[in-house]
């Protein structure tokens, strides 16, 4: 008999504990551990609330725990309530599945500023992660801004340009529910370094920006290559671009009241303000040779001076995400 420790209950602990029981059968025997009470973890606490159909394989997941000697224990900490070595000791085998659980920084000037938030943390707010419960983001503002050019970055986009009734269905936790439901939030703006080819979005997640009931999504058409150029990428990313290409050709919708922003090429060199965030700073990035965003020192931006006068920009109160795309990863925090 085997006996197996897999420490995290998210996709891969449970993914890494069927794959066990399906090679050992009745001659393992496997226990889950996490410092929740609860399973699931990135499916209950990163994927987005209005997202319940990526959510649905957790049934996949019961069935893994309904196998005979396969069980989950939460609420064990590990370093807290036993150590690594205390497992190693216990059991056959040891798997560390805990993923990454924690934001990076952009390691720019002013990200520590009140204001900026952490797309784990943010993440974690709207689904009732209990490390982020009380995390109060700042939505008495006007503007947001998102940096990153994945999924994640439409994620919080997205949450932060709905309305209380497009939450209908979902399983958003009531004080993020309440909180953004009094939001002032009237323009999201999501910056990439590079342009829409370099994206790291699929076109389900992108598609369901035009079609929010309060929001009209912004692409500029100079910053697409030429047309011919999309002929070169993999199908599902040729339809992202082809989303991206209609939200540029069609006009924002004057009778919706928010904006959600694309603004390719932008890297953010830094944040500012007084005690708080209310502005970030870009420079303007054009592709080398290898795809890289190679910056412009020359064109330097302070967004998103253009939505106000100078003279109001100190007036306002900005939430600023850093996210890092899939591919280029995502997080907020100012990506």
């Amino acid at each position: 008999m085997r006996h197996f420790a897999i420490v995290g209950s998210g996709p891969a602990g449970f993914y890494t504990a069927e794959a066990l029981a399906k090679a050992y059968g009745d001659q393992a025997r496997i226990d889950i551990l996490d410092r929740y009470p609860v399973p699931y973890g990135l499916i209950r606490f990163g994927v987005a609330p209005d997202h319940q159909s990526l959510k649905a394989v957790s049934k996949r997941y019961d069935k893994v725990t309904d196998e005979p000697g396969v069980d989950f224990i939460g609420n064990v900490t590990i370093g807290g309530d036993v150590s690594v070595e205390e497992l190693l000791a216990l059991y056959d085998g040891v798997i560390l599945a805990i993923g990454a659980p924690h934001d990076r920084k952009l390691g720019i000037p002013g990200e520590d500023l009140p204001g900026v938030v952490g797309s784990a943390e943010f993440v974690g707010w709207y689904n009732g992660h209990p490390d982020f419960a009380d995390l109060d983001p700042p939505l008495d503002g006007t503007h947001a801004a998102v940096i990153g050019n994945g999924n994640v970055a439409l994620d919080c986009a997205r949450i932060l340009s709905k309305t209380q009734r497009e939450f209908e269905g979902s399983d958003i936790v009531g004080h993020a529910l309440q909180a953004l439901e009094s939001s002032a939030i009237r323009t999201v703006t999501i910056l990439g370094r590079r342009g829409p080819h370099q994206i790291a979005m699929t076109p389900k997640e992108l598609g369901e920006l035009g079609h929010l009931e309060e929001s009209s999504p912004v692409v500029e058409a100079a910053d697409f290559p030429p047309v011919e150029a999309d002929d070169a990428l993999e199908p599902g990313h040729r339809k992202s671009i082809n989303i991206l290409r209609e939200f540029a050709a069609t006009p924002p919708d004057a009778s919706k009241p928010k904006r959600l922003v694309f603004d390719f090429f932008a890297k953010p060199v830094r944040v500012e303000g007084d005690g708080k965030v209310e502005r970030i700073v870009v420079e303007r990035t054009e592709l080398d040779e290898n795809g890289a965003a190679r910056g412009r020192a020359r064109d330097m931006k302070s967004r998103p001076h253009w939505s106000f006068p100078p003279s109001d920009i100190r007036r306002r109160r900005w939430m600023a995400f850093l996210t890092m795309s899939v591919g280029a990863s995502f997080k907020i925090r100012a990506g």
